[in-house]
């Protein structure tokens, strides 16, 4: 009994040491993959707030007087929710739309000949769902007062990838 007890001890010290021996071995490995990654940079901004390097931020809040994006960077026909919220001075036929970045800013009926989508408001704050455009580029959302003789009182910009 006593060499069955002696050799049953060997056997228990040396799978503790395998153990150990791959926890020591596993904890390098993890430790060398983490310094290997690339630290990301935050990128620079401009005075105006605008991205230095032209470079959109994936997953950056954008926000108007009216509207809010919870990104501004989209797949073409990637689902996109904009929230908006109003006043009372807003028109029944307030609507949201759009219109590529290019379009100047201001004149409703403007952005009503060029807008690729566009959807009515319901009620003074919530939701609405839009398909990013297939074509990659520039976007707004733009929101206007009321359909026919309104005015653009809000834009947030996107961009399709």
């Amino acid at each position: 009994m006593n060499s069955n007890h002696r050799h049953g001890n060997s056997a228990n010290w040396f799978l503790t040491g395998i153990f150990l021996l791959t926890l020591v071995v596993g904890s390098f490995v993890i430790a060398s993959c983490e310094e290997d990654q690339p630290e990301e940079q935050p990128a620079a901004a401009t005075e105006t707030g605008e991205l230095a390097d032209d470079k959109a931020v994936v997953g950056e809040i954008v926000e108007g007087e009216f509207l809010s994006l919870s990104n501004n960077v989209f797949s073409p026909e990637e689902e996109i929710v904009i929230a908006y919220v109003y006043d009372d001075s807003f028109d029944d036929t307030a609507w949201v739309g759009i219109v590529p970045s290019n379009i100047p800013h201001g004149d409703e009926d403007v952005n009503d000949q060029h807008d690729i989508k566009y959807e009515y408001l319901y009620g003074k704050s919530g939701e609405l769902s839009f398909f990013a455009p297939v074509e990659p580029g520039e976007y707004d959302f733009r929101l206007h007062n009321s359909d026919g003789n309104g005015k653009e009182v809000d834009s947030v910009s996107f961009t399709v990838r």
